[in-house]
């Protein structure tokens, strides 16, 4: 009786574990995080910088479209109705009396990731293969510096 109590209690356990690893599951690809940071590349495109595993150094960007750049002093919250009415991100660099900002599109153009974190970074389109496109909406409406 004891040991029938005991087996059910050990695949009790497994079962609950399994059924934890599988609701929880991998970090994914397309796992949504918060950027870590940002950079303007000549190109005229903007480099998001993600970090997926937690140790503070990027191994994940998205490549997106600048839609328009420029100095300006209206305020912040008319330039995010805006942008959230384009369906646009807002990267803004603060200065003493007004901003130079930057729109670009949501969606990114390009991906890469960097798991070894060397900074050799592949760009490949969102629509490659094994690459779901992401609206990007839910991570960066507004990044300031």
């Amino acid at each position: 009786m004891l040991r029938r109590r005991l087996d059910s209690s050990v695949w009790l356990f497994l079962a609950c574990f399994v059924f934890l690893g599988w609701s929880v599951g991998p970090a994914s690809a397309d796992q949504s995080d918060e950027p870590v940071g940002w950079e303007v590349l000549p190109s005229g495109l903007i480099e998001v910088q993600y970090d997926r595993s937690g140790d503070g150094v990027p191994d994940h960007v998205t490549l997106h479209q600048i839609a328009w750049s420029g100095w300006t002093t209206r305020p912040i919250e008319e330039i995010e109705a805006q942008a959230r009415l384009d369906g646009q991100w807002i990267f803004i660099v603060e200065y003493d009396q007004d901003r130079f900002v930057y729109l670009a599109k949501a969606v990114p153009l390009f991906w890469a990731d960097d798991p070894a974190q060397r900074g050799g970074w592949t760009a490949l389109p969102v629509d490659s293969p094994g690459r779901a496109p992401t609206d990007g909406a839910s991570t960066c409406p507004v990044c300031t510096r």
